[in-house]
């Protein structure tokens, strides 16, 4: 008892157009988050990069802040193996109110000066600037020391 076989409608599986914007669907889904991943992939590396950079600033820093300027052998500049640095000395005058509604100032007996490191990583365009604002006695640096090392006071600050 063989029986003819009768097409089945509305029972089929998908029509070859639906399967093609089916896979054109996922590639365009796909295609956005492997951007999406490579591109966090490339400002992870990034930022891991600027953060050693920065470390390696810091810890140059450090080693010249131990360091006393006045000395004849004192770095200000220089180069190795992950980049080249320089250190420059400003005085910073600062002139401090007493109230807000005093018109009398205060000046600080003792002087204030900014050292600011510049270093540049190696086989990068970048750099990184530390800053340190540093108290000395009145007289610390000699008149000859403050016109050969030292740049005059630029910035003029008032804390309110």
């Amino acid at each position: 008892m063989n029986r003819p076989r009768q097409p089945h409608h509305g029972q089929g599986g998908f029509s070859l157009i639906e399967m093609l914007v089916a896979v054109v669907l996922v590639g365009m889904v796909l295609t956005v988050f492997l951007q999406v991943f490579s591109g966090s992939m490339r400002l992870s590396r990034k930022s891991r990069a600027m953060l050693e950079h920065h470390l390696q600033a810091e810890a140059l820093f450090s080693r010249v802040l131990l360091q006393d300027e006045r000395d004849e052998y004192f770095a200000w500049q220089g180069e190795n193996d992950i980049g080249r640095w320089e250190i420059v000395l400003q005085e910073l005058d600062t002139v401090v109110p007493l109230e807000e509604q005093d018109e009398i100032t205060l000046a600080l007996p003792s002087e204030l000066f900014i050292e600011t490191l510049t270093f540049y990583p190696a086989a990068t365009t970048t750099s990184v600037v530390l800053q340190q604002i540093r108290r000395w006695p009145l007289n610390h640096f000699s008149e000859d020391f403050r016109l050969q090392n030292v740049l005059p006071a630029a910035v003029q600050e008032t804390i309110e």
